[in-house]
């Protein structure tokens, strides 16, 4: 059984953990974010059977545009308040 004290901490701590997401939370966040980045780059690369192109313009195009189109759908989401936390 929790006692008054010890329900107040634990509410606390509850609350501060949906709040604020834990180093292991961002740690993943940035690894998908590279791991998504890496994906663009590649597709772009690959594309380049197809067309011709240099890799390297191929790929930074591909991952320019992905950026962009994820950076716009962020900013929609702000607008519209619908930015996932966390």
């Amino acid at each position: 059984m929790i006692r008054g004290g010890s329900r107040v901490a634990l509410a606390r701590s509850v609350s501060s953990a949906a709040t604020r997401p834990s180093v292991a939370v961002q740690a993943l966040k940035l690894e998908l974010s590279v791991l998504v980045a890496v994906g663009l780059f590649v597709i772009g690369a690959a594309i380049t059977i197809f067309t011709g192109a240099p890799v390297w313009r191929s790929g930074g195009r591909q991952l320019l545009l992905g950026l962009a189109a994820a950076g716009a759908t962020f900013g929609v989401g702000k607008l519209i308040g619908m930015a996932m936390t966390g």
